[in-house]
C-alpha cells in the first residue's frame, strides 16, 4: 500500500460488518461495527404466520397476499444496503481512498448490488471467504500478499 493512501477493509457477513481503516506502516483501527440482528433469524421467525390480505375487485371480497422472495433474502438485502450506504458516506467524507471487501460469496454478491459507482470504482480487492473471526493483522497480511503484483516471468 502506498504512503498517504487510506484503505478501508470491510469484513462482513449477513449479521455484522466491521470497517477497519489502515495506512502503510500503521496498525489498523476499527472505524465502526454495523450489526444486523435479523441476520440470525430463521425464515419462520421473520415472517408472520399468515399472509396479509387485500381488497379484491372492489366488491368487498378479500384475498390473501403472497410473500415475494424469502424474508431472509430481504433482510440480507436490507443489511447490504445499510453497509453500502455507510461506505458511500465514508467516500463522500473523503475518509478513505481504497476499499477491500472480505465476505462470503453469497453476501458479497448482495453487497455488490447496493454499491454505488463511486464506491465500486475504488474496490481494489475482494476476498471471497467468510473471515469474520480472523485477526485483522492476518487479514491485512493476506490483503498485501494478494495485491502485490506477481514478478515478471
Amino acid at each position: 500500500m502506498e504512503r498517504g493512501i487510506v484503505q478501508w477493509v470491510v469484513v462482513a457477513d449477513n449479521v455484522e460488518a466491521r470497517i477497519w481503516s489502515r495506512r502503510a506502516n500503521v496498525a489498523p483501527t476499527l472505524v465502526e461495527v454495523l450489526a444486523h440482528a435479523a441476520g440470525h433469524l430463521r425464515e419462520q421467525d421473520i415472517v408472520s404466520d399468515r399472509p396479509g390480505r387485500m381488497r379484491a375487485d372492489g366488491r368487498g371480497h378479500m384475498q390473501a397476499m403472497k410473500q415475494r422472495g424469502s424474508a431472509r433474502h430481504t433482510e440480507r438485502a436490507r443489511f447490504g444496503a445499510t453497509v453500502a450506504a455507510r461506505l458511500a458516506r465514508g467516500l463522500q467524507e473523503r475518509a478513505w481512498d481504497e476499499l477491500v471487501i472480505v465476505a462470503a460469496p453469497r453476501w458479497l454478491g448482495e453487497l455488490r448490488e447496493h454499491l454505488d459507482d463511486g464506491v465500486r470504482q475504488r474496490v481494489v480487492l475482494e476476498v471471497h471467504h467468510s473471515l469474520m473471526h480472523a485477526r485483522i493483522e492476518d487479514l491485512c497480511e493476506r490483503i498485501d500478499t494478494e495485491r502485490r503484483p506477481s514478478p515478471p516471468a
